[in-house]
This record gives structure tokens, C-alpha cells and sequence, in this order.
């Protein structure tokens, strides 16, 4: 981005400092000099000990017009990042923002040559009108080092800053590289950011959660941002270390003893100081998923529409629908049906006409079409922790539609499977319940996945009627989130930063078994309908037993400093707790032991248990 010099003044102040002020704009234009009477930089003070994190600053401008609402045409606008203003002290950038444009005040009862006042701000208010997104103003998704997300906010100010300095004394068991901070260690889900209407957090209010559970505070002083916890910013010495903005790459570490310098590095802010306190109490999971999750897709653009009869002359609305986002379609659609006979009453499923896979094989080829994919939005991490299943199935007759009738045969079943990046759950006996990127190979060497399997139930089935898949399959719709199970993989558990996906395989043709090679429905128009997807998080006791997890914020206590008697409690919007539910909790990647499995040892993602050093908590 581009900017060009718009209007510009120049003047020494009363200590012989030579000042410029520059308003620039993206648009081509002449530079025109300009006389400034005032320029002030207001700074706010840090608040040690409050639930405020970033800190921004603001100027005032004083210009003179030389005629009636000279520049009302030229310095108002909408745009809240129309006009950037930079200040330079002696040559160096001593400020930086953007003019309130929206804010235009001008007293035109003096027709020529009087004092206008304008205000900017050096950003962070600016950061308060867009919206969290990726460096392509995409939505975020997935999951982030919080140093990366904290520069994805901040470059939403088209600022090209310089460095970050980041003093933080809180740190990780184990200590972290000199060349990194606990920003650097720590991940974020970012489905944290999007509440639970499908609203998105302000650049300003992700940068907030991510800062305020480890007491630190942002600041801009000149082209630089500074973060600061409040242990430093309480000493009588700081320690920083630089990064570059641009590649985040480390550059020194500055360690400040001289009050004059602190004060320096501190700008124009000062200290609000409050009584000390001797505690940290964080109350994290404001924003967790509903348990059970459902996935409900969005039925507007239709495709096609149809009216079919059953036997009992009720006719049925078909509607086909797109595709929506959350779902792919391959064999399957997405479908609507109202029985005219009772128009308040419509069923909404996925439809699928199966795939050619062997119908009753539990292992299928590895590389199979899927008839459809769900994905969920969730991004487990490695924990001891399960994901359960729940779905309703039924076998429809097209040409007999939504009429009930019984068909006597041992059974039918449906192949699912749950999937991390690369990584599919295995549950059998041959692969002995793990998630695994290597295909088995049956007798004939031909390379096949192991999935679980609904069954409807065996010898009565009724038609055109749902069945609910967790009767008739307990096992195979649980997974765990690491492979503590597993006879060969204990030492490799999930990395922790795919998506969870759940993939439909329906066997083609659909017909159900009766036994000794003889199969039932060849000459029928069957389907499988789908319907209720929905995903829950399980937690096991100490018998073994599994149990929802409770839609509970989850607190962690710490201390700061014991000489003080006070007790300071922080509500942050970023979750985070031992189980999976939370969209955003605090994440850690290692290698080695962790609470997350007792035997993993590969470089993987987990939820954060503790922290020590200067806000310590201990779950």
C-alpha cells in the first residue's frame, strides 16, 4: 500500500526540536504545505492491574483554514483509514495513525485564517472497526502460534511497523530459547474468535484475550509495539526482546536499568498503579461448543423440485438444494421433503445412492469416493479425551415413499469414518483402535481402510423409517484423541492442528443381506438418508466410564507475589480447559510426555496445562 503526501507542515518548538507533521492519503496527489498552530500526543495510563490489554494513544491537531470549511471536502470521509498521520521529532518517527476523519469539527463563523482541531489515533481505535481475519481477509480458521495472530491483527493497520519488543516473564516448565517468548510458544484455536451467533471478534478484542490472561499490556512508541507484562512493567528494570514485525525473526535482547530510559521506552505513558496483589485468578471458556454438537446445513438455494406418491396416494414436495458450506457432496444431496398432507411437516436429510464398494466388507479400499464429508470446525488437540458420533440412518423406498413397511433380513450397514489431516481412526481388531496414515493390506495385497460400521438391526428391518445409529453400534461411534489403545502406536498420538472430519462411505447397491449369498431389494429404488449429525465430547472417569463434558468455565489460581494480601481476578473471552470443548483454549506444541497421553512422545499439539514464572497457573 502506497501512501502519498497530502498536506504537511513543518515548525521548531519552544525546546528547538524540529517537528513535521505529514497527512497522507492512497490517492495520487500534490503535496500542499500547511500551517500547524498544535500538535499534543495524548497518552492514557497503564493500568497494571485492569482487564484492559491494548493500549492505544491519540493526538490532537490544531491547522489553520483559510477560508470557510476549507477542508471539509478534503478531511472528511468514512473511511476510518482514509487519512494516515505521521509525526517526525528531529527526523524520526515519533508518531503514527490515522486522522478521525468521521469527527470533523469546524466552527465557520470566522470566514478566513482560523484554528481548526482534528484528532487521530495511533490505531488500535481503528482496530476496533475491523474484523479478526487471515492475511488474505479471509475468515480464521484453524490453529495459530498467538504471536501470528497477534501480527495478523496488527497489519490490518497498513502500518509497516518496525519491531515488536515483547517483555514477558512468564514462561513454560523447562524454560523457552532465548530467541523466542511464551507468544511464540503458545497456539490458538481460532474459532475462539466467532461467537456462538457467527460473530466476529474485532482485530482489537483478539489481541485483548490473548494478552490479558498473561497480565500483559500493548503499546505503540513511535514505529515500534511494545508488550509488556505487568511484572516488568512494575520493575525497576526491563528485559525485552526485539523481533522484526515483518518476518518475526529475533534480533537482541535489551535489558534497561536507568529509570530515564524506561521512561523512554515508555513514551508518553504512564504507570496506574493500584495496590499490589498477591494472586491470579483466570477465569477462561466463555465461548465452548454446544454438547452435543449438531451440524445443521443451510437448505436456501434450490436446485430442483418434484412431487412423489406413495402407495397410500400422499403426495411428497421433493426439493434438491447446492451444496453448503460444512458438507461435500460426491453421490449424496441435500434434500427437503413435505408431506402435503400435512404441510407443516418437512423433513430435511442427505440422500446418498452409494458408492461401488463391497457392501458388507468392514475394509474398504483406503482411497474409496466418499459419499459425503462433514466437517466439522472442530480441531481437537492430543488428549485422553474421546469424540462420539450420533447420527440417524434410514433405508428409503423411492417408490414407495415415506411408507413404513418390514423386511425380514439379517441386516445392513453403513461404513463411516473419522479423519485428522492425513490420519484416519482405525477400530478393529487388526489395527487396535489408532489413528494411522498407513493402509492395511488385505490377502489379496490390495491396500483398504478399516471403518466403523452402523448395523440396522438384524433379522426385522423396517423401511422408510429412521433408526438412531448409537443403538445398534456403541463401539465403533466413539474415538480417542490419542492412541493410548493401540498396540503399536502408544508412542504417536494426533498432531492437533487438522480439522476433525467425518466421512459417509455408503455401500452401492443398497441391498440388505439375508444370508447364503442372497440379498433383498435388487429390484427396488433404495436410498440411505442421513440426518442429526452430531458430535460430542467424552471425558473418562477413573472407572473407565464415559461421560459428557458440562458447558463450565474453567479457572486456573496462580501467584504473583506473596509479600501482598489482595487478590486480582481476570474474565478473559479466551477459553481454554483440560477438555476439548473450549474453540480457543490456549495450546502448547512439544514432544515428550504431557497430561494429554501416557505414552506419546511425537512433536504434537495439546492443551496447555500450566504456565510458571510471572503469572504462573496450575490447573
Amino acid at each position: 500500500m502506497a501512501w502519498n503526501i497530502k498536506y504537511y507542515g513543518e515548525w521548531k518548538d519552544f525546546d528547538g526540536n524540529s517537528n513535521r507533521l505529514e497527512i497522507l492519503t492512497e490517492k495520487t496527489v500534490t503535496a500542499k504545505e500547511i500551517n500547524v498552530n498544535s500538535f499534543v500526543i495524548d497518552y492514557p495510563g497503564i493500568d497494571l492491574f485492569g482487564e484492559q490489554a491494548v493500549y492505544g494513544c491519540g493526538a490532537k491537531i490544531g491547522i489553520m483554514s483559510e477560508s470557510k470549511l476549507f477542508y471539509l471536502g478534503e478531511l472528511y470521509t468514512i473511511e476510518p483509514k482514509g487519512l494516515q498521520v505521521r509525526h517526525y521529532l528531529n527526523s524520526s518517527l515519533n508518531y503514527i495513525g490515522y486522522l478521525d476523519t468521521e469527527q470533523y469539527t469546524d466552527d465557520f463563523s470566522q470566514r478566513i485564517n482560523y484554528n481548526i482541531e482534528l484528532t487521530s489515533n495511533n490505531g488500535f481505535a481503528v482496530l476496533d472497526r475491523i474484523k479478526m481475519a487471515d492475511e488474505y481477509n479471509q475468515v480464521l480458521t484453524g490453529v495459530h502460534r498467538a504471536v501470528d495472530v497477534i501480527k495478523m491483527a496488527l497489519i490490518k493497520l497498513s502500518i509497516d511497523f518496525n519491531n515488536i519488543y515483547i517483555g514477558l516473564s512468564t514462561s513454560l516448565e523447562g524454560g523457552l530459547p532465548s530467541n523466542e517468548t511464551i507468544l511464540h510458544k503458545l497456539f490458538v484455536k481460532s474459532g475462539n474468535y466467532i461467537d456462538e451467533k457467527g460473530n466476529v471478534m474485532s482485530s482489537r478484542e483478539v489481541i485483548n484475550e490473548i494478552l490479558v490472561p498473561l497480565s500483559a499490556r500493548m503499546y505503540i512508541q513511535g514505529n515500534d509495539i511494545f508488550i509488556v507484562d505487568i511484572n516488568e512493567l512494575a520493575n525497576e528494570s526491563l528485559t525485552l526482546k526485539s523481533f522484526s514485525f515483518e518476518s518475526l525473526l529475533y534480533g537482541e535482547t535489551i535489558v534497561i536499568n536507568n529509570s530515564n530510559d524506561i521512561d523512554t521506552r515508555l513514551g508518553g505513558y504512564s504507570l496506574s498503579m493500584q495496590p499490589g496483589v498477591s494472586k491470579v485468578a483466570v477465569k477462561f471458556n466463555k465461548y465452548v461448543y454446544e454438547l452435543p454438537r449438531d451440524f445443521e446445513f443451510n437448505f436456501d438455494n434450490k436446485v430442483s423440485e418434484i412431487t412423489r406418491t406413495n402407495e397410500d396416494e400422499i403426495n411428497f414436495i421433493e426439493k434438491e438444494y447446492t451444496a453448503q458450506e460444512g458438507i461435500v457432496l460426491s453421490d449424496s444431496k441435500l434434500i427437503s421433503l413435505t408431506d402435503t398432507s400435512q404441510a407443516d411437516k418437512i423433513d430435511y436429510f442427505i440422500r446418498s445412492s452409494g458408492s461401488t464398494i463391497p457392501s458388507y466388507d468392514p475394509s474398504i479400499p483406503f482411497d474409496v469416493p466418499v459419499s459425503f464429508t462433514v466437517h466439522t470446525g472442530i480441531y481437537p488437540v492430543s488428549s485422553k479425551n474421546h469424540i462420539k458420533l450420533g447420527f440417524k440412518m434410514m433405508i428409503e423406498d423411492l417408490d414407495n415413499i415415506n411408507k413404513e413397511y418390514n423386511v425380514q433380513a439379517l441386516y445392513y450397514r453403513i461404513n463411516y469414518r473419522f479423519r485428522l489431516g492425513d490420519k484416519i481412526f482405525f477400530n478393529n481388531s487388526v489395527a487396535n483402535k489408532s489413528w494411522e496414515t498407513q493402509t492395511l493390506v488385505d490377502e489379496q495385497g490390495t491396500p483398504y481402510s478399516a471403518t466403523s460400521i452402523t448395523h440396522y438391526p438384524q433379522y426385522s428391518i423396517d423401511i422408510n423409517k429412521y433408526y438412531d445409529a448409537h443403538n445398534y453400534n456403541t463401539e465403533g461411534l466413539f474415538a480417542k484423541l490419542n492412541n493410548d489403545e493401540s498396540a503399536n502406536e502408544q508412542l504417536t498420538s494426533i498432531d492437533g492442528d487438522d480439522e476433525l472430519l467425518i466421512e459417509f462411505i455408503i455401500p452401492q447397491p443398497i441391498q440388505l443381506f439375508r444370508g447364503s449369498g442372497e440379498y433383498w431389494g435388487a429390484d427396488k429404488n433404495l436410498r440411505i438418508r442421513v440426518k442429526d449429525i452430531q458430535v460430542t465430547i467424552m471425558a473418562e472417569d477413573e472407572w473407565g466410564n464415559l461421560y459428557g463434558i458440562d458447558n463450565t468455565d474453567d479457572e486456573y489460581g496462580g501467584n504473583i507475589d506473596a509479600n501482598y494480601i489482595n487478590d486480582l481476578k481476570i474474565e478473559t473471552k479466551h477459553g481454554t480447559d483440560l477438555e476439548d470443548n473450549s474453540r480457543g483454549g490456549f495450546i502448547i506444541k512439544l514432544s515428550g510426555s504431557y497430561t494429554d497421553s501416557d505414552f506419546a512422545t511425537n512433536n504434537r499439539l495439546v492443551n496447555l496445562n500450566s504456565l510458571i514464572g510471572g503469572v504462573h497457573w496450575n490447573n
